[in-house]
């Protein structure tokens, strides 16, 4: 069992790569294995959070046999929320 996990794994971070960088930048794909499930992580920037989540809807409900929803967290603007530091 443990030789198809590779390629499962293998795939599935291709596949996330490919589709999730035509919603935004895409920093960072893991993956692991969690009670006997294959779970996935990634992190977008600069991406429409109402697509990211259509995206992930689509395909947790094209394969509800083998995909299960998690969270989806959207944080706005993140990164135009750091202050900038007055100089004297």
């Amino acid at each position: 069992m443990e030789r198809l996990l590779l390629p499962f794994l293998v795939i599935g971070v291709i596949a996330i790569r490919y589709y999730a960088s035509k919603l935004g930048t895409l920093d960072t794909v893991r993956a692991r294995k969690s009670s006997g499930q294959l779970q996935y992580y990634f992190t977008l920037f600069n991406a429409d959070c109402n697509k990211v989540i259509s995206w992930i809807s689509d395909v947790v409900n094209g394969d509800p046999e083998n995909f299960h929803p998690d969270t989806v967290q959207c944080i706005p603007n993140a990164l135009l929320n750091i202050q900038k530091r007055e100089l004297p």
